[in-house]
């Protein structure tokens, strides 16, 4: 069940990311909510083959239906999804929800360049304080929403404590 709700997760996002985000952006940028989804989902995630599984779905769907370097959103989308997992408890004395935050910044840069520079266009000084650095701080605002819509839908114990008594 809990994987049918996150391929339903990422339907939602991805057709909100394609249709409406570009209308959503804030100085000609905006952000990305599947990335920030998967960061939310392999930090919340205890199974690593979930993760990395969902990682590749979400860089499917985002290279094939928005329009970006399909090879290059793959390698990103698993790539950080599987170091989101894999660091999710370290540090163990922040909470889960500063983690994904700050992953999702962390990540987020990167990708962002590594997308650009797919584009053919040299990265500036002026680039990556114009575009890549504020990529990054709307997903992570992205990611400030997402992760605890995660934990009422797809990741709820209380129902699952309702259930064992």
């Amino acid at each position: 069940m809990k994987k049918l709700k996150l391929l339903i997760w990422i339907s939602v996002l991805v057709i909100i990311d394609s249709s409406l985000t570009q209308y959503i952006s804030v100085f000609g940028i905006s952000p990305t909510l599947v990335y920030a989804f998967l960061i939310c989902t392999s930090v919340r995630e205890e199974d690593f083959t979930t993760a990395v599984l969902a990682g590749g779905i979400c860089g499917i769907f985002s290279g094939a239906l928005v329009g970006q370097s399909f090879f290059l959103t793959f390698m990103c989308f698993c790539i950080s999804a599987a170091a989101a997992n894999l660091l999710r408890t370290h540090p163990a004395y922040l909470p889960k929800t500063a983690k994904s935050m700050i992953f999702c910044f962390i990540f987020s840069l990167p990708c962002a360049a590594l997308l650009y520079l797919d584009g053919g266009i040299a990265l500036t000084p002026k680039i990556l304080y114009s575009v890549v650095l504020p990529s990054a701080i709307y997903n992570t605002a992205a990611a400030a929403v997402i992760y605890p819509l995660l934990g009422k839908t797809i990741y709820n114990r209380e129902t699952a404590k309702k259930l064992i008594m």
